[in-house]
């Protein structure tokens, strides 16, 4: 199980991420946010690429699912789903 802990140091130890708030969540970004963490640390939204998600959505569909927010895509995480291995990897 992945947890917000792990989520805020895998995406601080890629190269020039910085963290800020984004509303009532807390942003990770390079240039353009890539990850927003909700404030109770249960569930994280992440930028992917179109195809990208609907792989994800398909392929493990507890952790993952589609937040319609046009032109932006989003895709809801739910923390205890994703493995520690997987959060690293999809953050990568």
């Amino acid at each position: 199980m992945a947890t917000a802990k792990d989520l805020r140091r895998i995406a601080l130890s890629l190269a020039g991420t910085t963290e800020a708030p984004h509303f009532a969540r807390a942003a990770f970004k390079v240039a353009k946010i890539y990850a927003t963490l909700a404030p109770d640390g249960l569930t994280a939204n992440l930028k992917f690429a179109p195809d990208e998600q609907e792989l994800k959505c398909l392929l493990v569909p507890e952790a993952f699912a589609p937040v319609s927010n046009p032109p932006i895509i989003f895709t809801a995480t739910l923390m205890a789903s994703l493995h520690h291995w997987r959060t690293k990897s999809t953050l990568a």
